[in-house]
């Protein structure tokens, strides 16, 4: 048996839910599946023997394994739960009007077309993405996650919004932004604990988050300085500083985050804002 590798989902439901390999659907009317080559077509019947508010299961042929998704029905609440995607994923949203819930698939590589107004985009529950292309318009992305090495890009036109996980302290990556109109990003990272939103094109590099971080943390860093007594890590806030920049002799980054740099990359001090060629750690012992 050839395994479907995209689905196609019409109609209007209530809440339909993609389970393994299995759909339900409390929309009160059976779900018909018509198999085309290695497209599923699912759209609304006509049998209403089916009971209200109660799913009704219907198994899809074979295990899935998807690589393309496009949901086109309006007004429903689809539920992806524990579905296994392929490595590069597409998932298209052209019905309006649809709240997508994505809960624990099996998910690396996301491409997200929604280009259709009024879909809520829920990641609440599902595990952390490696990379996303993200195009929206007119709708609204809920606590997605994204942790991986490579370039990501979220695009996003008319009035949408979207709230965005990403722990740039953990990897090496470039992240684009890209809100037309009046779309924003609200953009959370352990880096930047009160977050900040993203209001016009950027492009958003380690080196560049980095750089965030340290005036961010600036008047903090000084408070705690005169509060403790003890230097601090003007990027994270917690470590002894051990690394020694030249020729402003400033000690302001521990050796954690240094590694955000590049080895032969120049650094602009963050205390005096010079430009630094030469780092060096030092040892610092405590009586």
């Amino acid at each position: 048996m050839i395994l479907p590798t995209a689905i196609r989902i019409e109609g209007c439901f209530e809440r339909l839910v993609l389970e393994n390999s299995r759909v339900g659907c409390t929309s009160g009317e059976s779900l018909s599946l018509q198999q085309c080559g290695s497209t599923i077509v699912i759209y609304k019947g006509v049998n209403s023997a089916t009971q209200k508010h109660h799913l009704h299961w219907c198994d899809l042929p074979g295990r899935l394994k998807l690589d393309h998704l496009q949901i086109a029905c309006t007004r429903s609440v689809i539920v992806l739960d524990n579905i296994a995607f392929g490595n590069h994923a597409t998932v298209a949203v052209s019905g309006t009007g649809n709240t997508v819930v994505f809960r624990h698939n099996q998910l690396n590589f996301l491409t997200l077309d929604c280009t259709a107004a009024c879909n809520q985009l829920n990641f609440r529950e599902q595990e952390p993405l490696q990379e996303l292309d993200c195009t929206l318009s007119n709708s609204a992305i809920d606590s997605l996650q994204v942790v991986g090495y490579n370039e990501s890009r979220l695009q996003a036109s008319g009035n949408s919004v979207a709230v965005v996980n990403i722990p740039f302290s953990s990897h090496r990556r470039t992240f684009s932004f890209v809100p037309v109109g009046a779309s924003r990003f609200f953009i959370l990272a352990p880096d930047i604990p009160q977050g900040r939103f993203v209001e016009n094109k950027e492009q958003w590099t380690v080196e560049a988050v980095l750089r965030e971080i340290t005036l961010n943390a600036e008047l903090q860093t000084a408070a705690a300085e005169a509060s403790s007594g003890t230097p601090i890590c003007v990027a994270c806030r917690e470590c002894i500083p051990t690394i020694f920049l030249s020729p402003c002799r400033h000690l302001c980054f521990c050796n954690k985050c240094i590694l955000y740099y590049e080895p032969n990359t120049q650094i602009i001090c963050p205390i005096c804002k010079s430009i630094a060629s030469h780092r060096e750690e030092v040892y610092i012992t405590c009586a």
